[in-house]
């Protein structure tokens, strides 16, 4: 009878503490630059989510995410970089999750598991002109002077209208007709003296009439 009690407290004692065994992760003694490092947990439901974040910060994106596992551990080449503090953080299948404390990333002289970092890409080509390269004698170039203005147009010719004969040029009398044409715009002086006498002479025929 004292035995199956004593049995019974011992299963009793077992069960209490598989029901109150919570999961949790080791904190890592030493991480150091591409060394492996092992990371080991207990209790827990299968599969496990393992992933490494930024020191101290739960809610922060993971510098790193490990595959699901069913053990209780796991071997990691640590490829990230010396200085990194970091947190090891563990999820279960039922939603659990543990953190381990924060760690340093210790340097080393085997920096061949880091991922290179991508290379910028090329400035792109300036798009200014290039200056015109000096002549070969050394003479400098002065700047091309500007075009002179452009003259005002000449005023056009008048044409005649239509249906008329352009007029004649004009031209300069010769001697002949210049003395033709004075000795015709003076009248004689005989013309002028028949003139008077025959106007005398119709004057008194009109008092001779006037009288008789």
């Amino acid at each position: 009878m004292q035995l199956t009690i004593a049995t019974a407290a011992a299963l009793a004692l077992v069960y209490a503490r598989s029901a109150f065994a919570v999961m949790g992760i080791d904190t890592p003694s030493t991480l150091v630059q591409c060394q492996p490092s092992l990371l080991a947990w207990h209790e827990g439901a299968p599969p496990y989510y393992l992933s490494v974040i930024p020191g101290g910060q739960p809610g922060a994106t993971p510098l790193k995410s490990f595959d699901a596992v069913n053990d209780l551990s796991r071997t990691w080449v640590v490829d990230i970089a010396s200085g990194t503090v970091v947190t090891i953080m563990l999820k279960d299948s039922s939603g659990a999750i543990a953190y381990s404390d924060k760690v340093p990333i210790q340097g080393s002289q085997d920096n061949s598991c880091m991922i290179p970092a991508a290379a910028p890409a090329p400035a792109p080509a300036s798009a200014t002109a290039a200056a015109p390269a000096p002549p070969a004698n050394g003479a400098s170039v002065s700047p091309a002077s500007p075009a002179p203005a452009s003259q005002p147009p000449a005023a056009p010719a008048v044409s005649p209208t239509a249906g008329q004969a352009p007029p004649p040029p004009a031209s300069r009398p010769t001697g002949s007709q210049a003395a033709v044409a004075s000795s015709s715009a003076k009248p004689s002086s005989g013309a002028n003296r028949a003139s008077v006498v025959n106007g005398f002479a119709g004057l008194l025929a009109i008092l001779g009439v006037a009288l008789f």
